[in-house]
């Protein structure tokens, strides 16, 4: 061994030289090293070819991991919601709190830096209670007392769509409850039908799935109505429950629609128009088929006349 060391010592000394005629004299040195420097290369080379493979231990599993995974998906994962696809909140929302409930589908809330928005629901609503000219409405109390039990005095987030507020200078928005969406809630329980009016359909197809099992579940306002109507063929907006009478017709040209929200007299398809927006469309409109009508019309002039305004699509 400390013959191999002297020889290797002696080797590196003859590579630091600038000497090479010295290095090739001492040609049997280096021969002598490289000798030393096969011989384990060769013994590796041997135990590669006859000798067994070496495997890798895997490494124990925890307790804790073997239950979880025993367990299935971890608790706090997403789970889908019972009625319909599961939805999450968009980033960038609005914090605010519930300073008061105005009725099922309309609250006030307190921003950060104090200040008050009256926001209307997107896609949802719940009989009236606080109309100016109709009297309340069946499960209208009923809806409002919810709002007020789960919503007043709450922390919340506010997500926007396409449009942030009404003609009546209501901020539009979806109602976040941690990662619930109360919008959906109430239409989950019963306590509102669907109302979806374009370009805010976000969430329309969740909600729409949402509604279709609180209606097959007859829960709420679908469990105090007479007679349900069939679901409607229009792919954005679901059925009008008959929780009230139909709509009358007070203006001049005017006539209320079906129980499912179509405008059609003798086959003829007329003008629809939606009170909440107060636009009108008409038959070969965009919107038109996917409008639940709360008014039908004539002509058009017997809607502007009722203070409807014309659809831009």
């Amino acid at each position: 061994m400390k013959r191999v060391v002297s020889d290797f010592r002696a080797l590196n000394e003859l590579l630091r030289r600038d000497d090479f005629r010295g290095l090739v004299q001492e040609r049997k040195l280096v021969l002598r090293v490289a000798e030393y420097c096969m011989v384990p290369i060769a013994l590796m080379v041997l135990v590669g070819i006859s000798g067994d493979p070496v495997v890798q231990s895997p490494e124990p599993v925890s307790a804790t991991a073997a239950q979880a995974d025993a367990a299935g998906p971890s608790s706090n994962q997403a789970e889908p919601h019972p009625d319909g696809p599961a939805v999450r909140p968009a980033a960038g929302l609005t914090g605010a709190e519930v300073a008061r409930v105005i009725d099922g589908d309309t609250i006030e809330a307190r921003k950060a830096d104090g200040g008050l928005l009256t926001v209307r629901l997107i896609g949802v609503d719940t009989p009236e209670t606080v109309h100016p000219s109709q009297p309340v409405q069946p499960y209208g109390r009923e809806a409002s007392s919810y709002t007020g039990e789960r919503l007043k005095g709450e922390r919340i987030d506010l997500e926007y769509d396409v449009e942030r507020e009404d003609k009546y200078g209501r901020t539009l928005a979806y109602v976040w409850l941690g990662d619930e969406l109360f919008n959906a809630t109430l239409l989950e329980q019963g306590y509102a039908q669907l109302l979806t009016i374009p370009p805010n359909v976000k969430y329309v197809e969740h909600l729409k799935v949402v509604q279709q099992g609180a209606r097959e579940a007859g829960r709420g306002l679908w469990g105090i109505a007479s007679t349900l109507p069939s679901p409607a063929d229009d792919p954005v907006q679901a059925s009008v429950p008959a929780k009230t009478p139909a709509i009358a017709a007070p203006e001049r040209g005017a006539f209320a629609p079906d129980r499912n929200g179509n405008c059609v007299e003798n086959g003829v398809r007329y003008i629809k128009g939606n009170r909440n927006s107060m636009i009108y469309h008409g038959p070969s409109g965009q919107f038109y088929d996917r409008t639940i009508a709360e008014q039908c019309f004539y002509t058009a002039e017997d809607a502007r006349n009722a203070g409807f305004r014309a659809s831009q699509r």
